[in-house]
């Protein structure tokens, strides 16, 4: 194995165009990390981390690409090669910290999609979040790596799998209504939510959609 001066560790994930959410996003995270910032450009932030048991700190730059966010983070001296996963931890902890706030509207988003809404429709009732689900709409397709009519077709089988599910259920098939439920998980899992179900209409998905933009709203994106 080759090693690498100083030991080194980069992820990326998905980024939804919308820069100055993204760099105020960022240095959030970083600050509820107890990293203090060292830089600043129009597309890269860079931070500093505290000394600690595993290394003499380290240097995290995040670059923002126009589809993705890269981050790596590095060991500050210069000569150490062994991190003890210090580095995977530290890119690890703030790619999550990015994506909490879209994740947490992506699911009810999806869901409302699964009942047939359209986005269009979602934004005429909620016009005054159009950037959060718009960002987590494009992060969702990001996610599926699909387009916007494919992740509507991915949506609309959401409600097929639970009826059939619920029919195994009640027919007693339980090895199918295993399997059906396993691709249903897996269908939530493939755009990056954790699996939720509602039968709800879409009127009242559409409010519960915006208690919860209203909600989060103030502390994540003000």
């Amino acid at each position: 194995m080759k090693l690498k001066f100083p030991a080194r560790w980069t992820e990326e994930v998905p980024r939804v165009p919308s820069p100055e959410q993204d760099q105020d996003r960022i240095s959030r995270a970083a600050r509820a990390l107890q990293w203090q910032s060292s830089g600043k450009g129009a597309a890269a932030l860079q931070f500093r981390a505290k000394t600690n048991w595993s290394s003499w700190g380290e240097q995290i730059t995040v670059i923002l690409h126009p589809d993705k966010i890269q981050i790596e983070s590095r060991c500050s001296f210069p000569l150490q090669c062994f991190d003890w996963g210090k580095n995977k931890a530290n890119c690890r902890a703030l790619a999550q910290a990015y994506e909490a706030d879209i994740r947490t509207f992506a699911a009810p988003l999806l869901l409302l999609l699964a009942r047939g809404a359209k986005l269009d429709t979602i934004l005429t009732n909620l016009e005054g979040f159009a950037p959060q689900i718009r960002a987590a709409f494009e992060w969702i397709k990001a996610k599926a790596q699909c387009t916007t009519a494919d992740l509507e077709k991915l949506a609309t089988r959401l409600p097929d799998l639970r009826r059939r599910k619920e029919e195994a259920i009640r027919e007693q098939n339980f090895p199918l209504a295993a399997e059906l439920h396993g691709r249903e998980r897996a269908l939530f899992e493939s755009v990056g939510v954790r699996p939720t179900s509602s039968e709800e209409t879409i009127p009242s998905q559409i409010q519960r959609f915006a208690a919860l933009l209203q909600q989060e709203c103030p502390k994540r994106f003000t």
